[in-house]
Order: C-alpha cells, then structure tokens, then sequence
C-alpha cells in the first residue's frame, strides 16, 4: 500500500502491522492453516493481539478465513485424516482455553475437550482419534483477609 500511493510509513504505523504467527501443513500436503497477529485497537482496551486462523490451498493458491474478528487461535495443527484444522481458544462464554476442530470450509466448529482449567499444549496420537494435552494447575483460592490484606490502618 506505501509504495503504490506514495505513503510514508510511521511510527504510528507500527501498530497497524499484521504478522503471521503459527502455521501447520496437513498430512496430505494440500493445505496449510497459519495464524496472524492482529494488533488489538486501542478502542478494544488492555490485551494482547488478536490471532485469526486462515487456510491456504495448494491447488488453486487461494486463502480463506476461518476465524476471524476478536479472537485468539493457538496452537494450530491438522487432524490426522486432514479434513479439519485443531487449535486451542477461549470461544463463546468459554472460562478456559479448550481444543477445538474447524472443518476446512469453517462451517463446522467442534469444541474436542471440556477442561476446568486452560490448556496449554496439545497433541493427535499418530494413528487413532485420541488427544493429550497439558493444563494449567487449578489455584487454590487464597483468603485475603487472613494474609492480612484486610487490615485498615
């Protein structure tokens, strides 16, 4: 876009840039899946960026969005029959990061796991339709009071 209108680029700039973040190719080789870093605007408030999940075809070299908007996809991999695209995310009313499937025309999102607790890595066991993965530790709750945080002085 700078160099075709003439544009400079600046410092404001900076925090319009777009990266791709995460990428995994199916095991039959005609896709891959990538993520890209979108800044969040400052209208959204605190936080990190937004991640979006996108699809590339081999065959006919076209890219297309599967999940977009205010979100964060990580984690990204392909099912091992390579008709759907896995990722961890905090989807809907979600109060933990879970495993999910996306179909390749992203019509069909599929929630794989229920944790109490985020999940941080996952893996497709190689041969069957079967999922490890690692969650973070359940906290235990902390009375504040009886630290002394409730003291008035």
């Amino acid at each position: 876009e700078y160099i075709l209108t003439g544009k400079i680029f600046s410092a404001h700039d900076v925090f319009k840039l777009k990266s791709v973040d995460e990428t995994a190719i199916s095991p039959d080789g005609k896709y891959a899946a990538f993520s890209v870093r979108v800044p969040r605007p400052i209208s959204d408030g605190t936080g990190s960026a937004y991640e979006e999940l996108y699809l590339y075809d081999f065959e006919n070299t076209s890219v297309s969005p599967l999940i977009t908007g205010n979100v964060s996809v990580n984690n990204i991999d392909c099912t091992n029959d390579s008709k759907s695209i896995s990722f961890t995310s905090k989807l809907g009313n979600e109060k933990s990061t879970q495993v999910y499937t996306i179909s390749l025309d992203g019509e069909d999102t599929l929630k794989i796991t229920s944790s109490e607790t985020s999940i941080r890595k996952y893996q497709w066991h190689p041969l069957e339709n079967k999922l490890a993965y690692i969650t973070v530790e359940k906290k235990a709750e902390l009375n504040h009071d009886k630290l002394g945080f409730g003291i008035e002085v």
